[in-house]
């Protein structure tokens, strides 16, 4: 009589069907489970879970109850998959960006950021327009469209225009909300001014007169990227700058209308904060001769209170003729001229 046998067919077809009539759950989730009477209906449930979203965790999906959001985790954070399962606001409250004005031409200029609310899931964002715009959430890549959360950053970035007076818009949408960012390049007319500040020659380099005068723009309200008038032995005028004409002081009064360096100064520079020099020095530190010519005379590249450097005068007081050009002892203190580029 020949011994009964199980054929291994039927024995896997056991197994699996044994599989699928009870509960499944998976390790790297506590509530996550497989639910027989969905899964016979086609369905599969994703229970809430309390595993931390790490490295290890990448691509973990989980139900988020207080927020009745599905979410994915992307190696850093639960991030929802982009639309609620039931009851949750996908509309953010509105945000906006500060237009800019005054900048400099053809340059990579920055938003300041803002912060989205509003929403209970990861909507979509993305940004269209002039100037090759591109957003950034929480100072991540620049990128043309992403996911964004609730109390996430967000930051946009375009190319100013390469002509004078000249908007560029980006348009940028969150969900389905928008609001648009304008940046418009600086008019033909250059502002400059003296800082209020006053230095010995050895106030560190031309990338240091460059911080001051920006840094005075920006405590001042004066829009745009301002640089130093100020040559070296390495770094000319004609180098650093970019000149276009009238140049004008802070009231808008024409201060040279066809060269900064040839011609008699038509109006008086005020300083930084919108004053008139009513004392001491009214005299900036250049480093050049008459026309613009780099002086030997620039103390040690403006790292030293030894020697000599080379400065002119800024105000009437001192005759109305440009450049009105001195060599004085690098200890003595005198302001920075700043020009708008």
């Amino acid at each position: 009589m020949r011994k009964p046998t199980i054929s291994f067919r039927l024995v896997t077809r056991a197994v699996v069907a044994c599989l699928l009539c009870a509960p499944v759950f998976f390790a790297a989730s506590v509530h996550a489970q497989i639910s027989a009477d969905l899964w016979n209906g086609g369905g599969v449930r994703i229970g809430p879970s309390v595993t931390a979203c790490g490295p290890s965790a990448k691509g973990l999906i989980r139900y988020d109850e207080a927020q009745s959001a599905m979410k994915f985790c992307d190696g850093g954070s639960w991030r929802a998959l982009g639309a609620t399962v039931s009851g949750g606001d996908n509309t953010p409250n509105v945000f906006s960006f500060t237009d800019l004005t005054d900048q400099p031409l053809s340059t990579l200029v920055y938003s300041s950021p803002a912060t989205i609310s509003g929403i209970d899931a990861d909507v979509v964002v993305y940004v269209s327009g002039s100037g090759n715009p591109q957003i950034s959430v929480n100072s991540g890549p620049w990128v043309a469209a992403g996911l964004i959360s609730a109390g996430d950053m967000l930051q946009v970035r375009l190319i100013s225009a390469g002509t004078i007076s000249t908007a560029r818009v980006a348009h940028v949408t969150v969900g389905t909300v928008s609001t648009d960012w304008t940046v418009t390049s600086r008019p033909a007319a250059l502002k400059i001014f003296a800082s209020v500040t006053t230095y010995t020659g050895a106030f560190g380099g031309v990338a240091a007169a460059d911080a001051v005068c920006q840094n005075e723009a920006v405590t001042y309200g004066h829009a745009g990227i301002y640089k130093a008038a100020i040559a070296d032995s390495t770094n000319s005028l004609s180098s650093r700058l970019t000149l276009s004409y009238p140049i004008v002081n802070l009231q808008g009064n024409v201060v040279f209308s066809t060269s900064m360096m040839n011609q008699a100064r038509e109006e008086n520079v005020m300083l930084a904060n919108g004053a008139n020099m009513v004392g001491f020095p009214f005299t900036v530190w250049m480093g050049v001769n008459a026309g613009g010519v780099t002086a030997s005379n620039h103390c040690s590249n403006w790292s030293s209170t030894s020697g000599t450097g080379q400065e002119m005068s800024v105000w009437s007081g001192f005759g109305t003729l440009w450049p009105n050009s001195d060599v004085r002892p690098c200890s003595e203190l005198n302001r920075l001229l700043c020009l708008q580029q």
